[in-house]
């Protein structure tokens, strides 16, 4: 992984192959290598104005047109199903399942703000689906103030300058 990390500070590059020997791995490991891969991709295509040329499996990442639509494709998505939401601690509940917030997690705004804005790998997008259904059964002013914290988490980021940020979709 190190040589590859490398790789990207190179502006241009060649990956020939990646092979797993080990049917050992766990498919959370898997998931690991394949979030770790993905960053240095994006970070070499956003180092190489005229992007990268990909053969084999991953040539759907071969001529697409901009730095945003290469960061979309890389993203760890996440999605929250609205129908689940009916009140903040069902939020809470499911959104720390989704991510894996473990034991120690809060379940308030505070501890969310602490999680999302330090705690999470990036990049990620969280997609709250059927948000609706949540707004209509907790109450705009708890729905709004759940936004606010997710709101202010992307612009954290932005504010940061960080290529790999959290990104949020209200549906």
């Amino acid at each position: 992984m190190q040589a590859a990390a490398a790789a990207a500070e190179v502006p241009s590059f060649e990956v020939r192959m990646i092979t797993l020997h080990s049917h050992e791995l766990t498919l959370q490991e898997i998931l690991e290598f394949e979030a770790r891969l993905r960053s240095v991709i994006v970070r070499a295509l956003e180092s190489t104005p005229n992007g990268l040329r990909f053969e084999g499996e991953v040539s759907r990442f071969s001529n697409m047109s901009s730095f945003e639509d290469r960061k979309v494709e890389s993203k760890m998505r996440h999605g929250l199903a609205g129908s689940r939401v009916r009140s903040e601690s069902d939020f809470h509940r499911e959104l720390s399942a989704l991510l894996d917030f473990g034991p120690h997690y809060g379940c308030n705004l505070n501890a969310l703000w602490d999680r999302l804005s330090a705690d999470l790998e990036r990049p990620i997008l969280l997609v709250w689906t059927k948000s609706e259904q949540s707004r209509a059964a907790m109450g705009t002013a708890t729905f709004d103030a759940i936004v606010a914290v997710l709101e202010r988490t992307r612009r954290q980021d932005l504010d940061f300058g960080w290529s790999d940020r959290f990104d949020y979709r209200v549906e």
